[in-house]
């Protein structure tokens, strides 16, 4: 199929059923493990970490030996094991229910509305996205950073771009559990504390060990 058209809608497809698991997925962990939700988030989080690393290299070598288009459908078949998984291991969470004892399944479209656009709701999610519009502009920016302003090769640049995925594998986890220890509001300020401290020290240091520590 060589229709642009047909591409579009594809691509716009995979996207809107990509946004619609990311939330449902938090939502379902917080309610099936209350205690443990950070972790279980965070160990959710670093297998996407695992996924960014290693399908693309896979994809790569499945195309380059087959059909470029095997790069795609490859996947086809881990998704439909993965949903099936989600939906035998996955138990039934109990019905939540609020301070007037109905269940929150019965929320009029009006009252999703307003929740929705609640000033909390409205102010955590312009939290969230400045918080994501920084960390995707770092990384999108640093391997350019790198090399023009610290002068590192290509190839050095793009192993500490590579090895910033690889740590984030590692510490999505650990900052999960810290939620679940100390508190979401506690861990929040740790994580972003750390980001305050290593973004200046990144720029003062010139070397490819001091930037990797950074």
């Amino acid at each position: 199929v060589t229709s642009f058209e047909f591409l579009v809608v594809a691509v716009v497809l995979f996207g809107a059923t990509s946004a619609l698991y990311g939330p449902a997925r938090f939502t379902i962990m917080s309610r099936i493990y209350p205690d443990y939700a950070g972790t279980a988030i965070g160990l959710t989080q670093a297998s996407g970490q695992v996924g960014n690393m290693v399908l693309p290299a896979v994809s790569g070598i499945v195309a380059t030996r087959f059909v470029w288009q095997a790069g795609f459908l490859y996947i086809i078949p881990l998704l439909l094991v993965a949903a099936g998984g989600i939906w035998f291991a996955t138990p039934n969470p109990e019905p939540i229910e609020d301070d007037m004892g109905d269940s929150a399944a019965d929320m009029s479209v009006r009252e999703i509305v307003a929740a929705t656009f609640s000033p909390l709701a409205v102010l955590l999610t312009a939290i969230m996205s400045l918080a994501v519009f920084i960390v995707q502009g770092l990384t999108a920016f640093y391997p350019t950073y790198l090399v023009e302003m610290k002068g590192f090769s290509t190839p050095a640049a793009t192993t500490v771009f590579a090895l910033l995925f690889a740590s984030a594998t590692v510490v999505q986890p650990f900052a999960g559990t810290l939620q679940d220890r100390i508190g979401t509001k506690r861990a929040l300020m740790t994580m972003a504390g750390v980001l305050v401290i290593s973004l200046p020290v990144i720029t003062v240091m010139s070397s490819f060990a001091g930037v990797l520590i950074a």
